[in-house]
């Protein structure tokens, strides 16, 4: 057992390192005053982060489901598993301000980079690189979403992946928790589980395995990864009512093709366009050959990649398995943003991880230096995006919600009916509003989050523009006094037709269709115009 103040005589160098790690405290040390700095950064940047809908939708759930199996039953409509949401269940009971959501948030994130400081074989500067990046800082740290504790639950799988032969349970465990994160975490941890089960066939010889609690071990492990797996895909099932995302692209589609291709690397370099709505957009995307650029960069990572870990056929599989995955699944179901690429050089750094952990008794070869310096040019690309993100999310509202939800709380208009149309918009205003629900008219239905079924999608409006008035008829009809919230203004044909009043708008959202258009409706002042009148 080795004491704090005990040094590692080691004789191979780390790979990533460029000199030895002498001492376990120095790197504890270094672990604990990184993760402070981090959490330091991240409160600072999450206290000037206004939530969006999709962080809210989350919260919203979780808060407003009376029970787990209430809660499962509306993530049939999510399409992911329910892990983060549990979590955030029992938070909400305790503390039901939004703003714990962000601080649990942010302490996941740093257990992550404590995790990387402290057990991976990158040098010092690479995990402060890592820890100051686009995705750790600001994607899986500002952002709350349940994609930060895929990311944490990785990394604990690479750091107890070298003493799997003595913890392969706590592996396999980590591996279960994963695949309960999201469809990503399904993907990524559906390949470690074949990649593990190829390590014990390769090396059945090891006594280690071959003992009879060895066995039992193992045998209990992929039982774990299997129900892991299994039980995540029941839950992303989708009922057969549901609205989101009910097609599977099958078809050659030529530029979804470069597109999704293109986002390796989006996701290697993923520096935004400095400007106000910066998020989910590419440098490249300036340039009118964006995409040939983002095609070329991608080619060349992933050759550049292949041929790294090529000694290793594992981690190769690993790597290649675990982008085609991704990428599939971005193309024939749902491409997402760079919150979804993000995984893809997350397999990156996690194939980088585990080449050191076979490698490590292999000489200090020259696809191990140029591995360590790839990595560290893209973690400086990834400070680059991280910046930039963090500089203009302080700058300039992420979501107008907040603001929104502030001033009906102050003019006290939390007390008049409040309908949204769309649905969607009005989350990130309502996770801000305790005790208070909207009237969506989609779905016709009273509530706080947005059941994402087919009665939803309806359409409620003219082509372009909230211009039926029969549907403000259907507003005011409720009561008399209606406070309609969208994030769209409202035609000025329908303001010129009722005695409709413009209470307030709020706009500049970093997100663009995070603005908001505040309307209070009176019954009695409704006139229908001829135009809709029947013949």
């Amino acid at each position: 057992m080795i004491g704090d103040g005990e040094c590692v005589q080691v004789t191979q160098p780390a790979l990533f390192s460029g000199s030895v790690r002498q001492c376990i405290s120095s790197d504890r040390i270094h672990a604990v005053l990184l993760s402070a700095s981090f959490f330091c950064v991240g409160l600072f940047t999450a206290n000037h982060h206004e939530m969006w809908r999709d962080e809210m939708q989350a919260w919203l759930l979780a808060r407003d489901s009376h029970s787990v199996a209430e809660l499962f039953g509306h993530l049939k409509y999510e399409g992911c598993p329910g892990l983060w949401h549990l979590c955030l269940m029992a938070l909400g009971r305790v503390f039901p301000s939004p703003v714990s959501m962000q601080i649990f948030h942010l302490a996941i994130s740093t257990c992550t980079v404590y995790v990387v400081a402290r057990f991976s074989p990158f040098s010092r500067l690479q995990t402060v690189l890592f820890a100051f990046g686009y995705y750790s800082l600001f994607e899986y740290t500002v952002v709350c979403r349940n994609y930060s504790l895929a990311v944490l639950l990785s990394v604990v799988f690479c750091s107890l992946l070298a003493k799997r032969s003595e913890s392969f349970l706590s592996v396999s465990t980590a591996l279960f928790l994963l695949c309960h994160t999201c469809v990503h975490g399904v993907i990524i941890a559906s390949v470690a589980g074949c990649m593990l089960l190829c390590d014990i066939l390769f090396y059945c010889g090891n006594i280690r395995y071959k003992n009879k609690h060895g066995v039992r071990r193992v045998v209990c492990g992929f039982t774990l990864i299997a129900l892991g797996v299994l039980s995540s895909i029941v839950q992303m099932n989708p009922p057969a009512n549901s609205g989101f995302a009910r097609e599977w692209v099958t078809r050659v589609d030529a530029n979804r093709l470069a597109s999704t291709f293109g986002s390796v690397a989006r996701s290697f370099v993923p520096i935004p366009i400095p400007r106000v709505n910066f998020w989910n957009s590419h440098i490249s995307d300036m340039s009118p050959v964006g995409g040939q650029i983002q095609a070329s960069v991608a080619g060349l990572f992933l050759v550049g990649a292949s041929f790294l870990f090529w000694r290793n056929a594992k981690v190769l599989f690993f790597f290649l398995a675990s982008t085609v995955g991704l990428l599939c699944f971005a193309y024939v179901k749902h491409s997402g943003g760079m919150r979804h690429e993000g995984f893809l050089f997350l397999a990156f750094v996690m194939s980088a991880w585990i080449h050191h952990h076979k490698s490590s008794s292999q000489p200090y070869s020259l696809c191990s230096r140029t591995l360590s310096k790839s990595v560290t040019l893209v973690l400086g690309f990834h400070v680059v995006g991280g910046i930039i993100a963090v500089t203009i999310d302080y700058q300039y509202p992420f979501s107008c919600g907040k603001s929104a939800a502030m001033f009906i709380q102050g003019e006290n208009l939390q007390c008049t009916r409040i309908v949204s149309e769309p649905d969607w918009c009005a989350s990130s205003m309502l996770g801000q509003l305790p005790d208070v629900k909207a009237m969506f008219l989609r779905g016709n239905r009273f509530g706080t989050f947005v059941i994402w079924d087919r009665a939803r999608l309806e359409e409620v409006d003219d082509a372009h523009t909230l211009r039926d008035d029969v549907i403000v008829a259907r507003a005011t009809a409720i009561s008399d006094d209606v406070l309609l919230v969208m994030n769209r203004p409202l035609d000025p044909y329908v303001v010129g037709c009722h005695e409709i009043e413009v209470v307030k708008e709020f706009v500049g959202s970093i997100v663009l269709d995070e603005s908001f258009y505040l309307y209070r409706l009176r019954r009695g002042g409704l006139r229908i115009p001829t135009r809709l009148v029947p013949e």
